[in-house]
């Protein structure tokens, strides 16, 4: 299987056509009627991911997402609420209450699996660091830190440079953080090292989708942008597959069709938020893995460090034919410390 996903929908008919959707692409499938029974049932199961239809009464789909977000255990699992139409309004409630994304019907079965696909990556990506950093902290190796500063470097980018500047002004007001814009032809050489943004957001608007969509591998094969978020947003006409394709493709989210400038600015604080945290963890995860070869006092290479590092050493002098040497020093030799006495032991040998 390659999910657990939690279904939950007040229509019985509703329930079953999304369960045969998915259960044909192997996700574990649960079906549940209500908020409560959504809560109850994923206390216990822990889903991967779930699917909440807006249409249950008295604003419980609202009520269910911020419970499931506000429950350390469940936190985690994305949330994709289920618009019976297009309510910007509605979209705006549920993505300010935690929900990952929310789908308006009629939705393409293609575009919904791979935002599941999308969101699930996300997610394990995610909890393979929190679980690397977990293990750093046990070690003493990392440090917590504290809330972020949630404003950061967006990028707006378009085929049509007047279109870029004109969603980048309309972005301003709406957001705190630092946006400029850019032609997609010239983006990836219009960046420094010390500049490159947070978020890429790509207009598909009147370009050709194979550009956007190669300027989106080009951010993702990149050492310096490869971690940056990114959000694309196709133009009216897409075609389905063009949303789907760029969320295979590695973007973090997709607005197709039409959107509004504070739906955009939510995503954006969203993708933001994310970001920064995992470069929390990818950085803790480093200090981690550097303080485990290297010396709290003195700043030098442990045994743990060295051991391997001689013996590469070794195996390349002896390739070459040529000699090498090693200098150690240590305070006494005569009552060392029994891992240096192992070192000296190891190059005897």
């Amino acid at each position: 299987m390659q999910g657990k996903i939690l279904i939950v929908d007040p229509v019985a008919t509703n329930r079953i056509v999304l369960k045969v959707k998915l259960s044909a692409s192997f996700y574990d499938v649960a079906l549940v009627a209500s908020a409560n029974d959504a809560l109850a049932h994923a206390c216990v199961t822990k889903p991967d991911l779930i699917l909440a239809s807006m249409d249950m009464p008295d604003n419980e789909a609202i009520m269910l997402c911020k419970a499931l977000k506000s429950d350390v255990a469940l936190r985690s699992a994305p949330v994709v609420m289920i618009a019976a139409n297009d309510d910007h309004g509605m979209r705006i409630a549920a993505l300010s209450a935690g929900a990952d994304d929310v789908l308006s019907k009629p939705f393409d079965d293609e575009f919904l699996l791979a935002r599941i696909r999308s969101l699930l990556r996300t997610r394990n990506a995610v909890d393979e660091l929190r679980l690397r950093d977990g293990t750093s902290q046990a070690l003493g190796f990392a440090e917590d830190i504290g809330t972020f500063d949630q404003t950061g470097r967006v990028a707006v980018l378009s085929a049509d440079q007047i279109n870029a500047a004109r969603l980048a002004g309309q972005l301003k007001p709406k957001f705190g953080s630092t946006i400029s814009h850019h032609e997609i032809k010239d983006a990836m050489g219009s960046f420094g090292e010390s500049d490159v943004p947070e978020v890429f957001v790509i207009l598909l608007d009147g370009v050709d989708a194979d550009l956007g969509l190669h300027l989106l591998s080009d951010i993702r094969a990149h050492a310096s942008t490869r971690h940056a978020s990114i959000i694309v947003l196709p133009s009216a006409k897409s075609h389905p597959k063009v949303a789907a394709a760029a969320l295979d493709l590695g973007a973090n989210d997709v607005m197709p069709g039409s959107f509004g400038t504070a739906e955009l600015a939510l995503r954006l604080r969203t993708q933001i938020k994310r970001k920064h945290t995992a470069d929390r963890l990818r950085d803790n995860m480093r200090d981690g893995l550097q303080a485990a070869v290297v010396d709290p006092l003195t700043g030098l290479f442990n045994r743990r460090y060295a051991l391997p590092h001689l013996s590469r050493l070794a195996m390349a002098a002896g390739e070459k034919n040529r000699n090498f040497a090693v200098m150690l020093a240590a305070e006494i030799l005569s009552i060392c410390k029994p891992e240096t006495c192992r070192l000296f032991a190891a190059l005897e040998s």
